[in-house]
């Protein structure tokens, strides 16, 4: 919870990679306690966005409802175009 605390962004990917799946089990209950979710995000503070580079596993790396929510630039609201109007900007 920490590591997300004040952040811009908040990204997570799945717990196993495809092509990896006998590791499933094992890194199932490795992460058995981590997952993006609503209170992470809201330690995130209020600006911050959500990214998934997809598939993702609901329930697992990261909930439904931040999955769908008003930040994520991933999930269902990326497919539809319906994604938080702000402007990203990268200082170089």
């Amino acid at each position: 919870m920490d590591a997300a605390r004040g952040a811009d962004l908040v990204t997570t990917d799945v717990w196993t990679s495809m092509g990896f799946e006998a590791e499933n089990e094992p890194r199932r209950l490795a992460f058995a306690d981590w997952c993006v979710d609503e209170e992470m995000m809201q330690a995130a503070g209020q600006e911050a966005l959500f990214m998934h580079c997809l598939p993702a596993h609901r329930g697992e790396e990261v909930t439904h409802g931040v999955m769908e929510g008003r930040t994520a630039l991933s999930g269902t609201r990326l497919k539809t175009g319906c994604m938080p109007r702000r402007r990203c900007s990268s200082t170089s």
